[in-house]
């Protein structure tokens, strides 16, 4: 997968699981991205669950006013947090990233 800079509708979606490959039940969860690209400022945004039986959510990377989400080319790494409903928190266990290239111009 790779995303293109400045783009406001490219999407990421993932599937939790445990270590044993089974889903992680997202019902009644929040889900986090926690992302940035190369040493920009860390971005938190919260993602959509879309099958929550197995443990999909995803999020499409936007504008808000002038700011993208996906402001430069670069490496953009990200992390998933998930707040389950009594409260507990599982973070992914790695780092993960993306390349982001430049618009042709």
């Amino acid at each position: 997968m790779s995303l293109v800079e400045q783009d406001t509708s490219s999407k990421l979606s993932v599937t939790l699981t445990n270590v044993d490959g089974t889903a992680i039940n997202l019902s009644g969860a929040t889900v986090k991205l926690k992302f940035k690209i190369d040493t920009s400022t860390l971005s938190t945004k919260t993602m959509t669950i879309d099958d929550a039986a197995n443990g999909k959510a995803s999020y499409v990377f936007t504008k808000v006013g002038s700011v993208f989400d996906l402001a430069a080319a670069g490496t953009l790494y990200y992390e998933i947090e998930v707040t389950q409903a009594d409260t507990t928190i599982l973070t992914t266990s790695k780092i993960s990233n993306i390349e982001v290239r430049k618009k042709i111009s």
